[in-house]
Parts: C-alpha cells; sequence; structure tokens
C-alpha cells in the first residue's frame, strides 16, 4: 500500500508515533509485567507500520522499538548496556521477527503492484480489441477471460454501445473484491 507519497509518510508516522505510544503504555506496566513481555508490546507497531508502508518503516519501527525498550525498560535504565544473556536473546528475537515481518509486508506490496500492472495491462488490451472489433463478436469471450481473471463468477462487463458511435465506456469487474482482496474494477473510455 505504499504507492503513494502520502501513505508512505503515515507509514514512518506510524512508526515513529506507535513506538513512542507503546512505550508510554508499556512504561508504567512494566513493574507489574516484569521483562516477560518487555519487546512484544511493540510489534503492533511493527506490523502496521510495515503494513502501510512495506519494508523501510517496518524496520524504522522495529529499531526504535528495540532501541526503546533497551533504554527505558531493561535494567540498567535509561542504558542501551545489554547485561544479560536473556536480553541479549530477547532483543535479537524482536529485531530478527520484526525484519522478517517487514520483509513479508514488502513482498506483500510488491505482488499487489504486480497484480495492478497486469490488470491495467489487460483492461487497455480489452479496450483496444473492443474498439476494434464488432462488440457483438467478442462480449461473451471477454466476460469469460474476466472471470477467469477476477477468478470470480459473478464478474460482469458492462458496455455502453450505440449504433451511431462505437463503445465509449467498458466496466469490467465484479461486486467485492477477489480472493486476494484486491478490489478490482476499472473504467476505461
Amino acid at each position: 500500500m505504499h504507492e503513494s507519497p502520502r501513505i508512505r509518510l503515515v507509514a514512518y508516522g506510524v512508526a515513529l508515533l506507535g513506538t513512542a505510544l507503546t512505550l508510554l503504555v508499556e512504561k508504567p506496566l512494566s513493574p507489574v509485567q516484569g521483562d516477560r513481555v518487555l519487546y512484544m508490546a511493540f510489534f503492533p507497531a511493527v506490523l502496521i507500520a510495515a503494513y502501510l508502508g512495506g519494508f523501510w518503516p517496518g524496520l524504522l519501527a522495529t529499531f526504535l522499538g528495540a532501541l526503546a525498550a533497551t533504554y527505558f525498560l531493561v535494567d540498567p535504565p535509561y542504558s542501551l548496556a545489554i547485561t544479560t544473556v536473556h536480553d541479549a536473546v530477547a532483543v535479537s528475537l524482536f529485531v530478527l521477527v520484526g525484519v522478517v515481518i517487514s520483509g513479508l509486508c514488502e513482498s506483500l506490496h510488491r505482488a499487489r503492484a504486480h497484480v495492478r500492472s497486469r490488470l491495467e495491462t489487460y483492461f487497455e488490451f480489452v479496450s483496444s480489441v473492443v474498439r476494434s472489433a464488432e462488440l457483438s463478436e467478442i462480449t461473451d469471450s471477454v466476460l469469460d477471460a474476466a472471470r477467469k481473471l477476477l477468478r470470480a463468477d459473478d464478474a460482469v462487463l458492462l458496455l455502453r454501445y450505440d449504433e451511431d458511435e462505437p463503445a465509449r465506456r467498458i466496466v469490467l469487474g465484479h461486486h467485492g473484491r477477489t480472493r486476494d482482496g484486491l478490489s478490482v474494477g476499472r473504467t476505461h473510455a
């Protein structure tokens, strides 16, 4: 979802503010919780930042969370010193899992971009075919191809056709979303 600069900026904001908010909530609770869930509380900030912006915002949230937890919550407080093997393993696992989450979310973003690119190419092809052929001959084949591409049985093809003018608008899509969660449907003039 990091196609626009605004979304990417929001993702970096989530990385910063999510980590700060987690620290504000976690600091008063740390005496009660102990060190059992010390770094786990920062995972939501990592997940949301990576989901919105991909690898780099997720990585920022990971490292900010590791630094904040180590500096403010791990003994000795207000130091980045890691004095026990337990703390070293905990921060290492947090960073490892944060990097993996960020990488997986980046893969998701790239796959979505690839699917969108393929759909746009397909819609451009369909539009050019419709402009160059007799509509009544190709409507069924285009609808069958759309159903296969969208993996949906309820795909619809809406054509506006006048005897005096060729097709002006094609809307190809279906109600709802694909199995992958992508909202599809594009209008071509």
